[in-house]
């Protein structure tokens, strides 16, 4: 279990077993998170911003330095994804998923989906991030190469 949430009564909710991490400073990050919060009916994923200072102490394994480099998204047993896997596991959650989720069982699509989320993170800011990713305030990494591992097989212990 990763969090608990209160519903408007303030009663607490089922807990929730995944929590994505994205930068609340970017406004496309900010927009794509949004997304996810409309199409997660089931309200499975808590999303949460990369300046909550809760962060460290949750997740002490994940360096601050990767919240800037790609989304994070946290598990079950603090299986963690990264990047475009982040983004492919998302969509395995979310029933709106299907409809994006088989591009990753195409032919390649390890290499090229994390290529591609490297391009995107390093242009953000010609895509609409707007004068935050410009300012170069975060420095996306490329992704380090899947040397003999499953796109399946998250960090974590």
């Amino acid at each position: 279990m990763i969090a608990a949430t209160s519903d408007a009564a303030g009663k607490s909710a089922a807990p929730r077993t995944w929590v994505m991490v994205y930068d609340g400073d970017c406004s496309m990050c900010t927009r794509f998170a949004a997304m996810i919060g409309r199409w997660d009916r089931a309200k499975a994923i808590e999303i949460v911003p990369s300046s909550d200072p809760r962060l460290p102490k949750r997740f002490p394994w994940i360096k601050p330095s990767q919240y800037a480099e790609a989304m994070q998204l946290v598990g079950a047993n603090r299986r963690t994804w990264s990047g475009a896997a982040a983004v492919e596991q998302i969509f395995e959650v979310l029933p709106r998923g299907n409809l994006f989720k088989w591009v990753f069982r195409l032919p390649y699509a390890d290499r090229l989906s994390d290529r591609f989320y490297a391009w995107i993170a390093r242009n953000r800011h010609h895509l609409g991030c707007g004068d935050h990713c410009a300012s170069g305030a975060t420095s996306p990494i490329p992704p380090e190469p899947r040397l003999g591992t499953s796109r399946r097989s998250p960090r974590g212990s």
